[in-house]
C-alpha cells in the first residue's frame, strides 16, 4: 500500500490563520469596550448649554429621558417638535419655560413621559428590548452660523456705543436677509471686542448681542461657513442703521418678547423721560423745563435720568418706559431703537454742531418721530458744515453746554404730546 504523504502547512498558510485569530481578538475587545462606554451614558445628561434654538430630538418609546432645561434668560420659551420613531402616536409640539432652572415634564404622547431641550445639540436616545439601562448619546449637531465680520477697516470708533451699534445693526439686517436669521454670529477680528469706553457700554453692547441670539468669536469660523464682510456702515454724518425698516421692527419685537422688560403699556398716562449728561452738552436748565412739563402736562408722568449711572439693560428698560424722551445729542440716543412704535424724542443740539440725520434716522427706520431743536437756525445743515470744518472746530462745538429757552422745548413736547392722542 502507498503512504499518503502529510501535507505541510506553509509560512503564508500560519500568517492568515494568525491574522484572523488577532482580528477575532480585536473585535471582542471593541464589543467589550464599546458596551462599557454605553453603560457610561447612563441616566441623563448634566452639561450646561445657553438657550439658543432646537434642532432636532428623537425619542425611542418606553424610554424615560429628565434633563434639565438651561436658559440664558433672554428667551422665555422655545417650541420643538417632538419625533416618536416606530410609533403611531403623533407626537404633541410642546412650549416649555426656560425661565425655570429645574427639569421639565412635557406631554409628547407615545410612552415617553418627559423630553430634554439642549439648544443647538441633536439628541438621540439608543436602546433596545434587551437593554435594563437607559443611556443618551449627545453630539454636536453640525450648525451652519453665518458670520458677519467686523474688524478696524469697515468699523469706526467700536469702543463707542453709538458707533458700534451702526456695525452691529447693519450685520443684523444681513442676518434678516437670511432663510436662517437666528444661526447668527459676530467674527471680530484684530483688536475689535465688545469691551466698550465704560463698564456701561460693554454691558449695553453685551447684551445687545444677547437680545440678538447670537454667537461671537474672535477665532476664524469654519471654512464652509457663510461670511459677510459688512460695509462700513457710516459716511460722513450720514449713517445706514438697517437696510430696510422691518428690520428694526423684528429687533424691537425680539427685545419685547426676550422677557426682558415686562412693563404694561396700557394706562392712558403719557410717560414723559428727561436725560441730561454729567460732562460735555449738560442741559443747564433742565429743572426748569421739567417744571413747566409739569404745569403743561399735570396728567404725565415724568422721569429724569443720566444714563452714566445705569447699566446697559437698565438703559434699554428706562427708554421702553418712555412715550416722549427729552435729551441733548449723544450717544444714549441709540436707545431710541427700544422706544414703542410712534413714540417721540425732543433732541436738544449745541449752537453750531447739526448732526440732524445721525440719530435722525435710526429714529425714521424704528417708527419713532423726531423733534430737533437748532438754537434758531433756519438752515442747520449749512451751519453745520459751515462752522465744522476741522477737527478742532468741532469738537469745541460738541462740548458745549446747552440752555434752549423753555418755551421753544414745550412747543416740541407739546407737538410729541399730540402726535401720541393721535395714534
Amino acid at each position: 500500500m502507498k503512504k499518503t504523504r502529510k501535507k505541510k502547512v506553509s509560512m503564508y498558510e500560519i500568517f492568515i490563520i494568525l491574522t484572523l485569530a488577532a482580528y477575532i481578538s480585536m473585535c471582542a475587545l471593541i464589543t467589550s469596550t464599546l458596551t462599557t462606554i454605553e453603560e457610561k451614558h447612563e441616566v441623563q445628561v448634566t452639561e450646561k448649554f445657553e438657550q439658543e434654538d432646537v434642532l432636532s430630538i428623537v425619542l425611542v418609546p418606553k424610554i424615560k429621558i429628565n434633563i434639565t432645561v438651561n436658559s440664558n434668560n433672554t428667551a422665555k420659551y422655545v417650541s420643538v417638535d417632538v419625533a416618536v420613531p416606530e410609533n403611531n402616536n403623533t407626537a404633541k409640539s410642546e412650549l416649555i419655560d426656560t425661565t425655570k432652572s429645574k427639569s421639565e415634564d412635557a406631554n409628547v404622547g407615545g410612552n415617553v413621559s418627559s423630553i430634554v431641550l439642549v439648544p443647538k445639540f441633536n439628541i438621540t436616545v439608543n436602546s433596545n428590548d434587551t437593554a435594563k439601562y437607559e443611556s443618551v448619546d449627545v453630539a454636536k449637531s453640525n450648525i451652519t452660523v453665518n458670520w458677519c465680520i467686523l474688524d478696524e477697516r469697515n468699523t469706526r470708533y467700536f469702543t463707542h456705543l453709538s458707533h458700534s451699534a451702526l456695525s452691529l445693526f447693519h450685520c443684523w439686517s444681513w442676518f434678516q436677509s437670511l432663510k436662517r436669521p437666528g444661526d447668527c454670529g459676530f467674527y471680530l477680528r484684530g483688536t475689535l471686542s465688545l469691551k466698550g469706553k465704560t463698564d456701561g457700554m460693554t454691558d449695553w453692547k453685551e447684551q445687545l448681542v444677547n437680545i440678538m441670539g447670537c454667537d461671537v468669536t474672535y477665532d476664524n469660523p469654519p471654512d464652509e461657513h457663510p461670511t459677510y464682510y459688512v460695509d462700513r456702515a457710516v459716511t460722513a454724518d450720514h449713517p445706514r442703521w438697517f437696510w430696510r425698516k422691518k428690520d428694526a421692527t423684528i429687533f424691537r419685537e425680539r427685545f419685547i418678547d426676550s422677557g426682558l422688560v415686562n412693563e404694561n403699556h396700557q394706562s392712558h398716562q403719557i410717560r414723559i423721560g428727561f436725560v441730561n449728561r454729567r460732562n460735555n452738552r449738560v442741559i443747564l436748565n433742565m429743572n426748569n423745563i421739567i417744571n413747566m412739563v409739569h404745569s403743561k402736562h399735570p396728567e404725565a408722568e415724568t422721569e429724569m435720568a443720566n444714563m452714566e449711572d445705569l447699566t446697559g439693560l437698565q438703559q434699554m428698560k428706562w427708554w421702553y418706559r418712555q412715550d416722549i424722551v427729552v435729551i441733548a445729542h449723544g450717544a444714549a440716543l441709540t436707545n431710541a431703537i427700544f422706544l414703542r412704535n410712534n413714540s417721540a424724542v425732543v433732541e436738544i443740539f449745541p449752537p453750531h454742531y447739526y448732526p440732524i440725520y445721525y440719530f435722525g434716522e435710526l429714529c425714521n427706520q424704528a417708527g419713532i418721530r423726531n423733534y430737533g431743536y437748532y438754537n434758531n437756525c433756519s438752515d442747520p445743515v449749512a451751519d453745520f458744515i459751515l462752522h465744522n470744518s476741522t477737527v478742532k472746530e468741532r469738537v469745541h462745538n460738541r462740548k458745549l453746554n446747552l440752555e434752549p429757552p423753555i418755551d421753544a422745548i414745550m412747543d416740541l413736547v407739546t407737538k410729541s404730546a399730540i402726535g401720541l392722542s393721535a395714534s
